[in-house]
């Protein structure tokens, strides 16, 4: 009896041990809801296009019965000359230079409880290429409470979409508190939507636009917002391009 329960209390053990506390998910910046899980070790496929910004979120839940403090590390295998990639926490976007946490800015999620302001990103080159950045989450007091995953660019198996009316997006000043400019760089005429999107999915603004051949200038008031991460999103002849806005 005693060796079965040694082997009981064994087994146990490890298998507490093995636990993994961390659950994350794509989401889509139009809901709240998830798209994709993503276990340990999987990758993600992405599109980029000329001169811009992908952004992916990613939600963080906290699974175990403790709060838990996580940090992030960036490994860059295979980045596209002249292309930059980095990670923002809520309204922290850091450098590219920047490859994980500061010690005072480690997400610390309550048990059961999820945090939605992560997302990574990738500045593309005037030329699109290919990056592949692998991303690793772990318990800073759990060395084995870990999962990692790779975020493929324009890899084989992605599905292009790049948008041929909308060449590129800027927009300025970016952080911005009170008035924000998007300038939109358009191939032809064509009508068009203008989307600004909070961190937690829900459309805050929304406007039909006219794009003319060559420049555009969008001008909107932020003054009412909330100090956060904003993602814009501008829509033309069945494309999409998104760029992120910092409210300070």
């Amino acid at each position: 009896m005693k060796k079965i329960l040694l082997a009981f209390c064994c087994s146990l053990s490890i298998y507490s041990f093995a636990q993994n506390s961390l659950h994350l998910a794509t989401l889509n910046n139009t809901k709240t809801s998830t798209v994709t899980s993503i276990g340990n070790g999987a990758n993600i496929n992405e599109i980029t296009t000329s001169g811009n910004t992908t952004t992916t979120k990613i939600r963080v839940y906290n699974n175990s019965a403790s709060t838990n403090t996580y940090n992030l590390v960036r490994i860059d295998e295979v980045l596209n000359p002249s292309a930059s990639a980095y990670f923002c926490i809520a309204s922290n976007c850091y450098p590219p230079s920047t490859t994980s946490l500061p010690s005072n800015d480690l997400l610390i999620i309550s048990s059961g409880s999820f945090d939605n302001n992560f997302t990574i990103d990738i500045d593309e080159a005037p030329t699109v290429g290919l990056s592949r950045i692998r991303y690793k989450l772990y318990n800073v007091n759990n060395a084995n409470d870990t999962l990692s995953f790779k975020v493929n660019y324009n890899g084989p198996t992605a599905i292009k979409k790049q948008s041929e009316t909308v060449k590129t997006i800027e927009v300025f000043p970016n952080p911005s508190n009170f008035i924000t400019y998007l300038k939109i760089s358009s191939a032809n005429n064509t009508k068009g939507s203008i989307k600004l999107i909070n961190s937690l999915g829900s459309i805050i603004y929304n406007k039909d636009c006219n794009l003319n051949t060559g420049e555009n200038t969008v001008e909107f008031s932020v003054e009412s917002l909330k100090a956060g991460m904003y993602f814009i999103e501008v829509y033309a002849d069945n494309s999409k391009i998104t760029k992120k806005l910092i409210i300070k």
